[in-house]
């Protein structure tokens, strides 16, 4: 978690950014772990999310949030990041949001046996267009797969599939507000 206001001293932009290194080296240096429950709600922080994109050739996993989904603003919306908020065992290093990358990959998803997989940072989301963006930072990583063997892990909150840019196109109305930036700005620039 980083104090809203340090944002200003980093010079960090509203919406999609490509600039990450500012940031990253600020929430390393300064950034310390609240409570999910404090700091939700409270736009005076905000909450750095490892928001990872999956890749396999040219399609990008999507999860569609179900009823039973933990963030009862976001059901029903489609998400092409995995990922989730940063915990304290992810802050074992100068690298807490990488460290919280990986394990998210490990909770959220289940990646086939032989799957390998190749992440790299693409930017940051300052998005204050609605509730939940106001106190959650993403931090974009793009993780190109090898093969499409991906599946959520908790099918009761989520359905995940692999979707083409135009299957996007046609859903993003649906898309929950930081998957329309990373979708704007990396996905359709291909």
């Amino acid at each position: 978690m980083i104090p809203t206001k340090d944002l200003q001293s980093i010079n960090l932009s509203e919406g999609y950014s490509d600039s990450s290194a500012a940031l990253l080296e600020h929430i390393n240096n300064y950034g310390g772990f609240m409570f999910r429950y404090l700091v939700e709600y409270n736009t005076e922080f905000r909450q750095p999310i490892p928001y990872i994109l999956i890749q396999y050739k040219d399609t990008f996993f999507a999860t569609r949030r179900l009823m039973n989904s933990g963030e009862a603003r976001l059901h029903g919306k489609i998400s092409l990041g995995v990922g989730g908020h940063i915990n304290p065992v992810d802050v074992f290093n100068d690298n807490v949001v990488a460290n919280a990358l990986v394990r998210e990959i490990n909770e959220e998803i289940t990646l086939g046996d032989n799957v390998r997989y190749y992440p790299r940072i693409n930017g940051i989301i300052n998005d204050n267009s609605n509730e939940v963006s106001r106190d959650h930072l993403a931090v974009v990583y793009t993780v190109s797969v090898d093969t499409p063997d991906v599946e959520v892990k908790e099918t009761d909150k989520l359905e995940g599939r692999f979707y083409t840019i135009d299957e996007l196109k046609e859903n993003y109305d649906n898309l929950e507000s930081w998957s329309r930036l990373v979708f704007d700005n990396l996905i359709i620039c291909q």
